[in-house]
């Protein structure tokens, strides 16, 4: 076992050389599950990568019980989650690559943040979950840094759940290969700054809730009308079944709205 306070880094000897993370995974410079088990609690950071780093990175599933960064930065650096990677006790996942990050698997903290430094292209349909499942309410940040595209048009679904006091942050572009879905299942604040492609996602403003629809201005010239029976999830109204009224516990702040049909609702308590 491997014991430290401080913070330790794994890297390959050159920048090049490839680097595999979990069983099976493959890589010159190659990590087990029960290699990473090694590093016992108590670490302030763990680095995997070099600075340098331009190798492509395979993560299979992996869990990690102190703050991760995985990199490979430079270059025609990547990084490629065919396995879920979990974040246990303090843990925060940071992914920094070059070349796009490839999500072919979810990722899960249990109240830490997800920070993804890179392009991401999402490869099946999976989750960032800053809850673990729920399991942790406050959730934490979830931050991409680049753009996020599906690997086939309208094929995958990206799902995010950072909690209630956890911030989503999606800096690039989304959407221009469209996912099939882009679900926020909780966030204290979301922020697209780059915006979401024309046609596929807007961010949208609750204007009127009704016994059987909700009015939403999306920013054109005129607003649209949402059933309200698609607000109805039982997570968002604490089992609540009554349908949603401006007299109800719950109201609309915002949502985001795909024209022609809801796919995203993020609610405030009233």
């Amino acid at each position: 076992n491997i014991y430290g306070s401080g913070a330790i880094t794994l890297q390959p000897t050159t920048a090049s050389q490839t680097i595999g993370i979990g069983d099976a995974s493959t890589g010159d410079y190659n990590l087990s599950s029960a290699e990473i088990g090694y590093l016992q609690n108590g670490f302030t950071s763990i680095t995997i990568g070099r600075n340098d780093g331009t190798g492509a990175v395979d993560v299979q599933a992996v869990t990690f019980n102190d703050p991760v960064t995985i990199q490979s930065p430079s270059g025609a650096g990547s990084i490629t989650v065919n396995g879920q990677i979990t974040g246990s006790g303090n843990a925060s996942i940071s992914l920094n690559g070059s070349n796009a990050t490839t999500l072919s698997a979810s990722i899960v903290t249990a109240g830490n943040a997800i920070t993804i430094s890179d392009n991401v292209v999402v490869g099946a349909s999976i989750s960032l979950d800053t809850t673990n499942s729920g399991g942790t309410a406050t959730g934490a940040n979830i931050h991409i840094t680049g753009t996020v595209d599906d690997s086939v048009a309208l094929q995958d679904t990206l799902t995010l759940r950072a909690g209630t006091a956890g911030d989503i942050s999606l800096d690039g572009v989304v959407g221009t290969t469209a996912l099939a879905n882009l679900t926020i299942t909780s966030a204290h604040n979301v922020t697209a700054s780059a915006g979401i492609t024309a046609g596929q996602i807007v961010k949208g403003r609750v204007v009127h809730i009704g016994d059987s629809t909700v009015s939403v201005d999306i920013g054109f010239k005129s607003e649209g009308s949402v059933p309200a029976t698609e607000y109805l999830h039982d997570e968002w109204r604490g089992q609540r079944k009554t349908p949603i009224s401006d007299s109800g516990r719950w109201r609309g702040r915002c949502c985001w709205y795909r024209l022609f049909g809801c796919t995203v609702f993020v609610f405030d308590e009233a």
